[in-house]
């Protein structure tokens, strides 16, 4: 019973792990209670969610750098000549910081907040705004981003400590009897036994990265408070008279030409720039559970990867975390059919109890979300779904839990689990031909495929934070302070 121990108590320290938003609930309905069940209880949402996650920061920050790439179609205008030789990796560090205060807005469902962001990067690369105008709008995003940066709590290395331990504690237990004759004070038969039930909780090992890597944050109501001031600061810059100068380009002859105000000679040219009447953008700090989740603040359930109509960006995510969650089950179930005597056991079918709930999961809450939507009750201020998924997650999750408290009580030990339920003679590990059966493949077979597993789930995660590495950058600013000289400005500003 002591052995079997080894592997429980590292993995609710992964659990533990699990990054977790303070959002405002119910007692009842406590969102770290939701969360962590939810892990448990519907792994291939969970981990899908967070893929989807990171995937709209990257498509955020993307769409940011394009701008810069390339000057709008319709406005024919070309970069100012201050900011042509702007160096890339300061380029990369304006983006990133704007990419993070509108990841920080999409939570928030502000509405018109990307087109304003996209109006910034013109007015500072494409428009002949002053210098003291231009270093007051980097200063204000240098301020915010710092803000939301320094609220954003991303756990990595405590997480890193945490899949350390859970990892060793497996190597430890192979460890402890390999090169071990079994004998009456060691099974070797129920170690291995102990090791595969480990095996399907594997996935944790990615879940919990992603988890770390997006980081949450660490005082719920002060992120509106501070996207509040920083709209509300740079409407007032916008406010502020200047006499701007644009660089146009000419579509008949391609020419520069300075213009003093927007208004633009047609015979020659030019292409006319209106200003339109921009609404003003209104941070909502008051939000129901339902409009947070709706608006992805909640990274580890976003019902809106099931549906169809998203399917397309999704479906590569729910992928992948399916194959996560199978393929440590495979690991499982494999491991305990190589257990003499070989073949499907009750622990077998244990596994496979788990994978079921697991599944059965994934597709009630696909059908009631899609249910949902079709009513049109997904956006609404107030709505069943988040007591109902929470229910639900809860229930699965339990039945998971129960499954870790079958093995430790020992139910799995009596002899119909020895004697694949009574067709062949219990393999007792003290019989010499079961012994060196069991010694072979707890020395060479199973710590292969469990550690193989774990190195191809340590390859995702390494290949995820390559393939992501913009949006990574976004979660996990590092740049905050970097200092650039503005030509024909006075002195540095940093950004």
């Amino acid at each position: 019973m002591k052995l079997q121990v080894t592997w429980k108590l590292p993995l609710a320290t992964l659990l533990s792990q699990f990054s977790r938003p303070p959002l405002n609930s119910s007692v009842w309905t406590n969102t770290s209670v939701f969360l962590l069940s939810r892990v448990i209880g519907n792994p291939i949402c969970t981990i899908a969610s967070l893929l989807r996650t990171i995937s709209a920061c990257e498509q955020r920050i993307k769409a940011l750098r394009q701008r810069i790439s390339h000057a709008p179609p319709s406005t024919g205008l070309r970069k100012r000549k201050q900011l042509r030789k702007y160096s890339f990796h300061k380029t990369e560090s304006l983006t990133t910081k704007l990419a993070l205060i509108q990841v920080s807005t999409d939570e928030w469902g502000v509405i018109g907040s990307e087109q304003v962001l996209l109006d910034i990067l013109d007015q500072l690369y494409y428009h002949e705004i002053p210098d003291e105008k231009f270093q007051r709008i980097l200063d204000l995003i240098n301020t915010t981003a710092g803000k939301l940066a320094a609220d954003r709590s991303t756990a990595i290395l405590p997480v890193f400590a945490a899949e350390f331990q859970f990892i060793t504690s497996i190597g430890a237990a192979y460890w402890r009897v390999i090169g071990m004759e079994p004998h009456p004070g060691l099974w070797t038969n129920i170690e291995a036994y102990s090791i595969a039930m480990s095996a399907p909780f594997l996935y944790m090992v990615p879940a919990v990265f992603l988890s770390a890597i997006i980081g949450v944050s660490q005082t719920e109501r002060s992120i509106p408070r501070i996207l509040k001031g920083f709209y509300e600061e740079l409407a007032r810059e916008q406010e502020q008279p200047s006499n701007e100068k644009m660089e146009v380009v000419s579509l008949e002859n391609q020419s520069q030409v300075e213009l003093e105000s927007p208004a633009a000679d047609e015979e020659k040219g030019i292409i006319t720039i209106v200003e339109e009447e921009k609404k003003p953008i209104t941070v909502n700090g008051k939000q129901t559970i339902l409009e947070r989740i709706a608006h992805g603040g909640m990274y580890s359930w976003r019902p809106e990867i099931l549906l169809p109509r998203n399917l397309s960006k999704s479906w590569p995510h729910i992928t992948l975390a399916t194959i996560m969650v199978l393929l440590s089950v495979f690991v499982a179930g494999w491991i305990s059919y190589r257990v003499p005597p070989e073949g499907f056991d009750c622990r077998n079918a244990g596994q496979m109890a788990l994978l079921g709930t697991w599944l059965l999961s994934f597709a009630f809450e696909f059908v009631f979300v899609l249910a949902m939507d079709r009513l049109s009750h997904l956006q609404l201020r107030e709505s069943w779904l988040y007591e109902i998924m929470f229910v639900k997650d809860c229930v699965m999750g339990a039945a998971a839990v129960v499954m870790i408290l079958v093995v430790q009580v020992g139910i799995f030990n009596r002899c119909d689990c020895f004697s694949l339920w009574g067709r062949v003679p219990v393999a007792f590990p003290q019989i010499p031909e079961v012994a060196a059966v069991l010694m072979r493949r707890i020395e060479f077979e199973w710590p292969a495929v469990t550690f193989g597993w774990i190195m191809i789930e340590l390859g995702l995660c390494g290949g995820i934070w390559w393939y992501y590495r913009d949006a990574i950058a976004v979660y996990n600013q590092q740049d905050l302070e970097m200092t650039i000289e503005i030509p024909g400005g006075q002195g540095g500003q940093k950004i």
